[in-house]
C-alpha cells in the first residue's frame, strides 16, 4: 500500500461545520484497511437468489446484510449478514410495483428499499416485505441511485439526453429533506484551473450527514457540497492519467461499435465516440462515503485487474490508497462493509465480494 504525494485545494466553508453536522470521529483522519468478510455471494448451478442474471447496482443494509439489483426475476434481492438468501421482489411491468428496468436500489434506514427504474422513469419505493410503498415519478431517465453510509440519506441523477447533462437529486430517507436538485454537470464541475469539465454524467455519492461528493472521471477534482447545494470542499489530486492497454483500447472500441444508432435509438449520440488511449481518473459511480465520513474513490489506476481506491478525510485532506487484488464493478460502502461485484471471465458469474472497513 502506497502513499502518493498530493496536494489539494479546499474551497469557500471548507473548514466551517457542515449543515447537519460534521462527523467527529477521531478514526476520521485514519486510512482505514479492508478485512475479507465471510464467502462471496453468488454462483453458476444453484437455483435460488443467489444466482444473478446481471447485479446492476447494491446496497449495505443495517447489520451488514445486502439488498441487490438484478437484471433478472426477482429483481431484488436481499441478503443476510451472513451472505444467506433472506428475500426477494420485484417484477418486470408497467404497473403498480411493477419495475421496466431496474437501475439500482438504495436501503434506508427506516427498512425501506428505493428502486430507480430506467426505462419507466421513476423511483419506487417497497417496505421490508416487497410491497408498494410510494411511487416517485421523475420527468427524464433516473440513474446513479445510491444510499449513504447509515442509510439516512439518498441521491439519483436524472439526465437531460438533448445537453447530455444530469442535475442531482437529494433526499432524506424519512421525507425530511425531498429531493432537492443540485447543480447541472456543467454548472458544478470544474478543473483546478476554474474550467468547466465535459459535459456529462457524472458520479455523485451522499455522505452520512447530508453532504454530498460530486465528480466528473475526466478531472480529478470533487466538489463536496452540503444539501441545499453550497460548496463545502473541493480536493484536487495532481495526478497524470493512466494509459490503457492495447486489449482495453481494443475492448473498448469494439463496445462503440455495438452500440446502437440514431436510427435505432433517437437517444444514442449521433457520432461514433473516438476511444481515448487513457484511462478517466476513476471509473463510472465510483465516490462512497463510510461510516466515519471518509470519502473513498475508487481510480482506473489498477488497471483491469486489480481496484485502487483513494481515501479522503471528512475535511478533504488525502490519506491514502487502499489495493484488492481484484476487480470491482459495481460497489458500495456502509455499515462499516465494502461490497462489490467480481465477474468470473471464465464462467462469466457475478459473484458478491465483502470486506469489513477497519481502522
Amino acid at each position: 500500500m502506497t502513499t502518493i504525494p498530493t496536494r489539494f485545494r479546499t474551497g469557500p466553508g471548507a473548514t466551517l461545520v457542515v449543515a447537519g453536522g460534521l462527523l467527529a470521529s477521531p478514526l476520521a483522519g485514519q486510512l482505514p484497511t479492508l478485512e475479507p468478510l465471510g464467502e462471496p455471494i453468488g454462483c453458476a448451478a444453484c437455483t435460488d437468489a443467489r444466482a444473478f442474471g446481471a447485479v446492476m447496482g447494491l446496497s449495505v443494509r443495517a447489520g451488514g446484510g445486502l439488498a441487490v439489483a438484478d437484471r433478472d426475476e426477482p429483481m431484488v434481492r436481499l441478503f443476510a449478514p451472513d451472505g444467506s438468501p433472506e428475500g426477494a421482489f420485484g417484477r418486470r411491468g408497467e404497473g403498480p410495483g411493477e419495475i421496466r428496468r431496474i437501475e439500482s436500489v438504495a436501503a434506508t434506514d427506516a427498512g425501506t428499499y428505493l428502486v430507480s427504474d430506467f426505462m419507466g422513469r421513476a423511483l419506487t419505493e417497497f417496505d421490508g416485505a416487497g410491497e408498494l410503498v410510494e411511487l416517485h415519478p421523475v420527468e427524464s431517465t433516473v440513474m446513479g441511485l445510491r444510499a449513504g453510509p447509515t442509510g439516512r440519506w439518498l441521491a439519483w441523477q436524472v439526465a437531460d439526453w438533448g445537453t447530455f447533462t444530469a442535475s442531482v437529486h437529494l433526499r432524506a430517507a424519512d421525507g425530511s429533506h425531498d429531493g432537492v436538485p443540485l447543480p447541472t454537470t456543467a454548472e458544478t464541475v470544474v478543473d483546478a484551473e476554474g474550467e468547466a469539465a465535459a459535459a456529462g454524467l457524472f458520479a455523485a455519492a451522499p455522505g452520512p450527514d447530508g453532504r454530498i461528493a460530486l465528480g466528473h472521471p475526466m478531472v480529478y477534482r470533487i466538489e463536496v457540497r452540503d444539501r441545499d447545494g453550497a460548496l463545502l470542499h473541493a480536493v484536487a489530486r495532481d495526478i497524470e492519467r493512466t494509459r490503457r492497454t492495447p486489449a482495453e483500447i481494443e475492448a473498448l472500441d469494439a463496445s462503440f461499435d455495438r452500440r446502437p444508432t440514431v436510427a435505432d435509438n433517437p437517444e444514442a449520440g449521433a457520432r461514433r465516440p473516438e476511444v481515448d488511449p487513457l484511462r478517466p481518473h476513476f471509473r463510472g459511480h465510483a465516490l462512497a462515503y463510510d461510516d466515519q465520513g471518509r470519502l473513498w474513490v475508487r481510480t482506473a489506476r489498477a488497471g483491469p485487474q486489480a481496484t485502487r481506491f483513494d481515501v479522503f478525510d471528512a475535511h478533504g485532506a488525502y490519506l491514502g490508497e487502499v489495493d484488492l487484488p481484484v476487480f470491482l464493478g459495481t460497489f458500495t460502502v456502509g455499515h462499516g462493509v465494502l461490497a462489490g461485484v467480481v465477474d468470473d471471465p471464465a464462467t462469466g458469474v457475478q459473484r458478491i465480494h465483502r470486506w469489513r472497513i477497519a481502522g
